[in-house]
C-alpha cells in the first residue's frame, strides 16, 4: 500500500457523493445515494486498500448516529460530514416544479446572480439556462448553457457508462496509489462537471436548487475534509460536528496569492523575437502561479483539491487555519526566491483570512471580499516581508552591463556569449530570454507535458524558466517520454488525457491550453508581428485587443447574495475560467490558421490578443456574443479596448494603449440603451468608447460603406469612389466642430441647455451633409439606396452621426491599398 491514513479522508470526501451519480443512471427510489456509493466502492478492487473505512465513509456521510465503537472510522465520517455540510453551507430551495432526477439539468450558476444584483431590491432572475448532460469540453456546446436542452432518458445512464470505462482504464487489475488521487479528481471534472450535486425531487413546494455541480462540491468537500484532518483534535471535532453554527473556532484558512509585475514583464520587451518570447513569457507566469500554489500544498502535505483557482495570474487555497503561522514564514521564503531570480520584476503577493463554520454557512462571500481588500492593502508595501537587509537591496542600482554591447536587445538585462547568450540574426539575446523563445516555439504543436516532483533549488540570478520552476519543486518535460522517478503529472491539453497504459508513479490531468499559434511559416519559425500584419485586410497594421469581466470583485462579493456558499463561489470561478482558457481559445483557433492573431493568454475573467488590426473588431465582438450566451442577460458584462498601431510600434505602447481603451474609456463609457442608461459593457475603437449596441450599428454601417467602396455582391453594380468615405469622414468632421461650438456657447451662457439637443443635430452642418449625399446618390445610382439609407440614419439616428467618425476612420484602414 502506498498512501497515507489522510488520504482516506481526502477520498472518503472526494466520492461520498458518488452514488448519487450512479442513482439518477439506475434509478431505484428504495436506494439512497449512500447506499449505491457505498456498494460502487465495495466492488471496486482498486479501493479495497481502504478496507471499510472508505465504504462506510460514504455510507455514513448523512447518519446522524454514527457507530462509535471503531474511533479512527468515526472520526473520518465525522470529518466527511461536517465538510459535506460546509461545502453545502445552507442548501438554496425556493418554490419550483419538482423533476424526474434522471431528466434534471445543472443550472447555469449566472441564472442564480439577479439581475439587479449591483442595486439591489427584490431580486429578479434571468431567464433560466442549464447544461446538457454531458462530458466536458471546450466547444460551444458544452460550455455555453442553453434556454431548454433536451436531457433523454438515457443521458445519465450513458454519461455513468462512459466514467466506468474510463474508471477501469485507471483501476484495473490493481490497488490504489498516492498518485492516483489526481487522477480521480480529473475524471471526476470530466464527468460529473455538468452534473447537478442536489436535483429538485423533493415532495414539498420548497425545493432544491440544481445550480452546483456535483465536481465542485465534491471537490470542496474534499478540501475543507482534508484541512479538518489536520486541524481537529478530537474533542474539538466532536463539538464542531454537532453543533457547526455555534462553534467559533477558526477551522480553515482561504489564501490569495496574486502575481504582481506582470504587465512590465511581459510587454517591456524589445523587438526580437518578440512574437515568440512573448507566447513563452505567458506560459510560464501560468506554470509559475501554479507552482507556487502548489509549493504551499505540497509544505502543508495537502492534496491538489486545496487549490480551489490557479489562473490568470492568482490562485486561491484552503489550508488550515494551524498553518497560518507556516504560511508566513513559506512567504517569506516565496519572495525571497523571486527576488533573487527577477530582481524585484515579479514578486508573489499572498495573503490569508481566516475561517469559522458561520463563515460557511452565511458569510463566505464576506470573507472572499475581506481577502480581496486584504490583498489590496499588501499591494501598498511590496517586499515587506523580506528581511531589512535584503529588503535594502531593492533601493541599490543594479549594472546590468559595462556597455551597451553587454545588453540584452530584448529585456535589457546582461548579456554574454559564454553564459547562454546568443546572437539569433544579429539580435543579442541573453539566456532567459531565448528560453522563453523556445518555450514559445514549442507551445504550436504542444499537447501535454510532464512535471516532475523535485526538491526545491535555490535559483541563480538572472533564472530561466526552468530554474525559476525548479525554485518551487517543478521540473517540466514538455511531450516525450514521462521522468521514470520520482512522481509526477502529466497534464494533457484535451478532456482525453488517460493514456492507454498508465504509470504506477504517475497522476493525469487535463486542461486547457489558452495559447492560439499560428502555424510555423518557412524556415518551421513562428510568423513575427510584420508578418501577422500583412495578413491585414487594408493597412498593413498590428492590434492588440485585452477585454476583462466588468465589476467582477463586486460580483464574486454580492453577486450570489446569501446564497454565497463555498460550491457555488467554486463553480462560479471554474465556469468563468473554462469560457477563457476553453471556449475563447477554441474560437481564436481560426483566425490563428489564418495567421492572423496570437493568443498571449486567456485566463480568469480576462485576455490579450495581438493580430491583424482589421481581425480584432470582428473577434472581439464574437467573444461578447459568446459571452452574453453564456450568462443568459445583460446583468454580467464584458468590456474591451483594442489599440492598432504600425507593427514597427513597442508592443509596449501597443498593450498600454489597449489597456487604456479598456480600463479608462470602455469600462468609464455612459450609454442608452432601451431608454435606460448602461455604464461599462463597452468596446473602445480608434480611440472611441462604444457600448456593445452602439459598436453593433457602427459595424452593420462600416459593412455597407467597405462593400460600396469595394463593390462587393453585384459586379454589374460598380463601385462608389474611395472618397465618398472622405465625405463621411468630412461630415463627422462637421457634425463635431458644430457639437462643440454648441457646449462652448452653453458655458458662456448665450444659448439655453434644452436647446442643446436641436442647435446640435439640426444645424447647417446636417443640411450641407444631406445635400452633398443626394448628388453622391444621384452620382451613383447603382448605390442609390444605401446611399440614401446612410443620409436618413444621419436624420434619425443621433448614436450613428456622433460615432461616424469612426465608421469613416475603419472603412478607410479597412479599404486601403497595401502600400498604405
Amino acid at each position: 500500500m502506498s498512501f497515507s491514513d489522510s488520504e482516506k479522508v481526502w477520498l472518503a470526501a472526494l466520492l461520498h457523493d458518488i452514488g448519487k451519480f450512479q442513482q439518477r443512471a439506475e434509478w431505484d427510489s428504495r436506494i439512497r445515494h449512500e447506499e449505491f456509493g457505498a456498494k460502487w466502492c465495495e466492488q471496486n478492487y482498486f479501493t479495497l486498500a481502504f478496507g471499510d473505512d472508505l465504504a462506510e465513509g460514504v455510507r455514513q456521510h448523512h447518519n446522524p448516529n454514527p457507530d462509535r465503537r471503531n474511533t479512527d472510522r468515526l472520526r473520518l465520517i465525522q470529518i466527511v460530514q461536517l465538510a459535506d455540510r460546509l461545502a453545502a453551507g445552507e442548501r438554496a430551495q425556493e418554490t419550483r416544479e419538482q423533476e424526474d432526477p434522471q431528466r434534471s439539468g445543472l443550472v447555469s450558476i449566472f441564472s442564480r446572480i439577479p439581475l439587479n444584483w449591483i442595486d439591489g431590491g427584490e431580486p429578479s432572475y434571468p431567464p433560466e439556462q442549464r447544461y446538457p448532460v454531458q462530458p466536458l469540453d471546450w466547444n460551444s456546446e458544452t460550455l455555453l448553457p442553453q434556454t431548454n436542452p433536451h436531457i433523454g432518458q438515457d443521458a445519465y445512464k450513458n454519461l455513468w457508462e462512459e466514467f466506468n470505462r474510463e474508471w477501469q482504464r485507471l483501476a484495473a487489475n490493481r490497488t490504489y496509489t498516492s498518485a492516483d488521487f489526481r487522477t480521480i479528481v480529473a475524471l471526476l471534472e470530466k464527468y460529473t462537471s455538468f452534473v447537478p450535486s442536489a436535483t429538485p425531487w423533493e415532495n414539498q413546494d420548497e425545493r432544491t436548487v440544481p445550480d452546483v455541480s456535483l465536481y465542485d462540491h465534491l471537490r470542496v468537500t474534499a478540501a475543507i475534509a482534508a484541512c479538518l484532518d489536520k486541524q481537529l483534535i478530537p474533542n474539538a471535532l466532536e463539538q464542531a460536528w454537532r453543533n457547526p453554527k455555534e462553534y467559533n473556532e477558526p477551522l480553515l484558512a482561504l489564501v490569495k496569492g496574486d502575481l504582481s509585475g506582470i504587465q512590465e514583464f511581459l510587454y517591456l520587451t524589445g523587438r526580437g523575437g518578440a512574437a515568440r518570447g512573448l507566447k513563452g513569457r505567458s506560459f510560464f507566469l501560468q506554470l509559475l502561479t501554479e507552482a507556487i500554489a502548489q509549493f504551499i500544498l505540497r509544505k502543508f502535505e495537502l492534496p491538489i483539491v486545496c487549490q480551489l483557482l490557479a489562473s490568470g495570474g492568482h490562485f486561491y487555497l484552503f489550508i488550515p487555519y494551524n498553518a497560518l503561522e507556516q504560511l508566513r514564514r513559506l512567504r517569506e521564503e516565496i519572495s525571497r526566491k523571486l527576488f533573487k531570480a527577477f530582481q524585484g520584476d515579479l514578486r508573489m503577493l499572498i495573503e490569508a483570512v481566516p475561517l469559522t463554520t458561520a463563515d460557511f454557512l452565511g458569510n463566505f462571500a464576506g470573507k472572499w471580499a475581506e481577502l480581496g481588500q486584504a490583498l489590496n492593502r499588501s499591494k501598498q508595501r511590496l517586499w515587506a516581508e523580506l528581511p531589512d537587509n535584503e529588503f535594502q537591496q531593492l533601493f541599490t542600482p543594479v549594472q546590468r552591463a559595462t556597455d551597451a554591447e553587454s545588453l540584452c536587445q530584448v529585456c535589457h538585462g546582461a548579456w554574454q556569449r559564454g553564459q547562454g547568450g546568443i546572437l539569433d540574426d544579429d539580435l543579442r539575446k541573453c539566456r532567459r530570454c531565448h528560453s522563453f523563445e523556445e518555450l514559445g516555439t514549442r507551445l504550436r504543436t504542444l499537447h501535454a507535458l510532464h512535471i516532475e516532483w523535485i526538491d526545491p533549488i535555490d535559483p541563480p540570478e538572472n533564472a530561466d524558466w526552468e530554474q525559476t520552476l525548479g525554485a518551487f519543486g517543478w521540473k517540466i518535460h514538455l511531450e516525450g517520454e514521462a521522468p521514470a522517478e520520482p512522481r509526477f503529472v502529466k497534464i494533457t491539453f484535451s478532456p482525453d488525457f488517460l493514456p492507454t497504459r498508465l504509470q504506477p508513479n504517475g497522476s493525469y490531468e487535463f486542461r486547457p491550453l489558452a495559447s492560439v499559434v499560428p502555424p510555423p511559416i518557412k524556415g518551421n519559425r513562428l510568423p513575427d508581428y510584420e508578418e501577422i500584419a500583412e495578413r491585414a485586410t487594408g493597412a498593413q497594421w498590428l492590434g492588440v485587443l485585452r477585454m476583462d469581466v466588468d465589476s467582477l470583485g463586486q460580483l464574486f462579493a454580492r453577486g450570489l447574495g446569501n446564497e454565497a456558499t463555498v460550491s457555488r463561489m467554486a463553480t462560479l470561478s471554474r465556469t468563468m475560467r473554462y469560457f477563457f482558457e476553453g471556449y475563447v481559445a477554441h474560437l481564436c483557433e481560426a483566425y490563428a490558421q489564418k495567421q492572423q492573431i496570437y493568443l498571449i493568454y486567456a485566463g480568469g475573467d480576462d485576455l490579450f490578443i495581438v493580430g491583424a488590426w482589421s481581425v480584432l473588431p470582428e473577434l472581439a465582438f464574437k467573444i461578447r456574443r459568446a459571452f452574453r450566451q453564456l450568462v443568459g442577460a445583460d446583468h454580467i458584462t464584458l468590456s474591451a479596448g483594442i489599440a492598432i498601431n504600425h507593427p514597427t510600434a513597442p508592443l509596449y505602447q501597443l498593450a498600454e494603449t489597449a489597456r487604456h481603451a479598456l480600463d479608462e474609456q470602455a469600462k468609464t463609457h455612459r450609454w442608452q440603451a432601451n431608454g435606460t442608461q448602461r455604464e461599462k459593457d463597452a468596446i473602445c475603437f480608434l480611440q472611441t468608447p462604444m457600448g456593445w449596441g452602439e459598436f453593433e450599428r457602427v459595424h452593420a454601417m462600416f459593412q455597407q460603406v467597405c462593400q460600396m467602396v469595394q463593390g462587393e455582391g453585384d459586379s454589374q453594380r460598380g463601385k462608389v469612389p474611395r472618397a465618398f468615405i472622405t465625405r463621411l469622414a468630412h461630415i463627422a468632421s462637421l457634425y463635431q466642430r458644430n457639437a462643440t461650438h454648441v457646449r462652448q456657447l452653453i458655458r458662456q451662457g448665450q444659448v439655453s441647455a434644452n436647446r442643446k439637443h436641436d442647435l446640435t443635430f439640426y444645424a447647417r452642418w446636417l443640411w450641407r451633409s444631406l445635400y452633398h449625399l443626394s448628388r453622391f446618390a444621384e452620382q451613383h445610382k447603382a448605390w442609390q439606396h444605401e446611399i440614401e439609407q446612410i443620409r436618413s440614419l444621419l436624420v434619425g439616428n443621433n448614436s450613428i452621426i456622433h460615432h461616424l467618425h469612426v465608421v469613416a476612420r475603419w472603412a478607410e484602414l479597412y479599404t486601403r491599398g497595401k502600400e498604405g
